[in-house]
């Protein structure tokens, strides 16, 4: 997590595992677990999101809301 606060859940075959998450977290999530983030702050949570293997960010871009933001430029 880059800002904001949240609340990441993943549900586990032990059960469903809730984490209060802010800047510096580092959120791991199993292939194919359910998981939710939720926005638990008053400012913009702003996340980095890996996919590996990738394909599933495919999905989320049909996603209604959703902006992909190109890369800031680096000089």
């Amino acid at each position: 997590m880059i800002a904001g606060q949240g609340l990441q859940m993943v549900e586990t075959a032990r059960g469903v595992v809730e984490k209060e998450i802010g800047p510096g977290t580092l959120v791991h999530i199993p292939t194919a677990a359910y998981h939710s983030t939720v926005n638990t702050g008053t400012e913009t949570m702003e996340l980095l999101a890996i996919y590996a293997p990738f394909g599933p960010e495919a999905e989320l871009r049909k996603l209604p809301g959703v902006e992909i933001e190109p890369p800031a430029c680096q000089h």
